[in-house]
């Protein structure tokens, strides 16, 4: 079926000192699929400043807690450059993550102690509450996905195409979906009670991929646990199980996708309803079990204007206005002077 657009009510709110009024590199949206999908009411909150987080070309970079409280996402935080960082909601700013340097594709585990992330083609996982990074497995795996089950195992994209598992206190790898022809598996995604995993089939080559976006060709598909062999669903990528019966997923053009899925037949149900436009790239977000989700919004090199916001998200021009190609705004210590960079 055709994807359809539902009836939606939006609002939007500003979290910190200040920030861009034209981009919203990083927005919550909050009871995505509440009720039923002809009533779909979404919240929209800027949790982060245009230039906190980085663009990629491949894989996810966020990740957020089953309760939506926490977020995770490769960025310049504190010091040492690229690193993963951790924001809490409800508190301004986010803090580094020691020893994830350069660290792509964060997801948490289950109890949301520790997240599992890519580093220079290693397969490693740290504590949130600090500690040195454990590798898991150093080599036969792509940077395009990880999912983290509830009996420790870690889901990857192997170098040969499929999906690979291994547990994340290591141990030998295993064999989990192969691909087809010349497809490429990746972004798995774990179904809840054992029915299955989901994950994207690329039919073309990885120097194909533009910017690291879905294209034309990608399409979803399920393997049950108890089949050796996937079925194809659907045209998009990196399908995510929501509670309740929803698949979220994403399109070439940097839409976001809810349809429903039927989890015992594994087969989606009714159409296909539009979620958020504008994705930074075409995979990047991430979803709470609670029905939170946590998406990248596409940048621009068009004007913006600083402003001020306050901690309900009102927001006031600076007098006289302040508008231009601005990113990453930064106050003075006195709160006095505004730092900017300009593209």
């Amino acid at each position: 079926a055709e994807p359809t657009e539902t009836g939606r009510s939006w609002r939007a709110a500003a979290l910190g000192l200040a920030a861009t009024t034209s981009v919203l590199l990083v927005a919550l949206v909050g009871t995505l699929l509440s009720g039923s999908r002809e009533q779909l009411g979404i919240e929209r909150f800027r949790v982060l400043e245009a230039g906190e987080r980085t663009s990629r070309t491949s894989g996810p970079d966020i990740a957020i807690s089953r309760d939506g409280s926490v977020i995770l996402f490769r960025g310049v935080c504190g010091e040492g450059g690229t690193q993963l960082c951790l924001r809490r909601l409800g508190r301004l700013g986010a803090e580094p993550l020691p020893g994830t340097t350069d660290a792509r594709t964060p997801v948490l585990s289950p109890d949301e102690s520790e997240v599992a992330f890519y580093q220079g083609g290693i397969l490693r996982t740290v504590d949130l509450t600090g500690g040195d990074p454990f590798t898991v497995l150093s080599e036969g795996i792509r940077d395009r996905g990880i999912a983290w089950d509830d009996s420790g195992m870690l889901y990857y994209a192997a170098q040969d195409g499929g999906i690979g598992a291994v547990p994340a206190t290591s141990g030998s790898p295993r064999v989990v979906a192969t691909p087809e022809s010349t497809d490429r598996l990746e972004s798995p995604e774990v179904l809840p009670g054992g029915a299955g995993l989901l994950f994207t089939v690329v039919r073309r080559t990885e120097s194909d991929r533009i910017g690291g976006r879905a294209g034309p060709t990608d399409q979803i598909a399920v393997k049950p646990t108890s089949g050796d062999s996937y079925l194809v669903l659907f045209d998009g990528a990196r399908a995510r199980y929501l509670p309740g019966g929803y698949l979220v997923f994403a399109t070439e053009d940097g839409t976001l996708w809810a349809v429903g899925f039927d989890l015992e037949d594994l087969v989606p149900t009714g159409d296909p309803s539009r979620v958020a436009e504008g994705l930074e790239v075409g995979e990047d977000f991430a979803l709470s079990e609670s029905g939170d989700l946590i998406y990248a919004q596409r940048g621009s090199t068009t004007e913006r204007e600083l402003v001020w916001v306050d901690r309900d998200g009102v927001e006031e021009p600076l007098e006289p206005p302040w508008k231009g190609p601005f990113s990453a705004p930064r106050l003075s210590p006195d709160g006095t002077r505004v730092a900017v960079q300009v593209s």
